[in-house]
């Protein structure tokens, strides 16, 4: 059986940040070429691993940890982001605020969706 979205929330701080409508988390790997002249096929192993992540949410000047996203990004500070799976802070991650992107669309809601680059990786709660 799988997971419900809505039942996985991004909190900052102390905060669960307002109005989540996505969260997006992606996990990559460089792949460094091993080949030599002599290999017919690429030979590749896996490098140095990188995380990210992305929520959208509801736009709320006031929401505290919306608020706290900004700051962050304003001070180039690091911030600790918790994900959060029924209820429960399943991994944490110190966290730079990469981008904060607003659309408000004509009869529509505004929306704001912030990138996040993790420090490391996660780690267990």
């Amino acid at each position: 059986m799988g997971q419900r979205g809505t039942d996985i929330l991004l909190k900052i701080g102390d905060d669960i940040i307002g109005g989540q409508r996505n969260l997006a988390l992606d996990r990559t790997a460089d792949a460094i070429d091993m080949s030599s002249k002599q290999d017919g096929d690429a030979r590749n192993e896996q490098g140095r691993r990188s995380s990210s992540l992305t929520v959208d949410v509801l736009y709320d000047p006031t929401d505290s940890a919306y608020v706290s996203l900004e700051t962050a990004y304003e001070g180039r500070t690091k911030i600790t982001a918790y994900k959060v799976e029924n209820g429960a802070v399943t991994k944490t991650s110190q966290c730079i605020v990469t981008n904060i992107g607003e659309a408000h669309p004509d009869n529509g809601a505004s929306v704001v969706s912030v990138g996040l680059t993790l420090d490391g990786g996660w780690t267990g709660a």
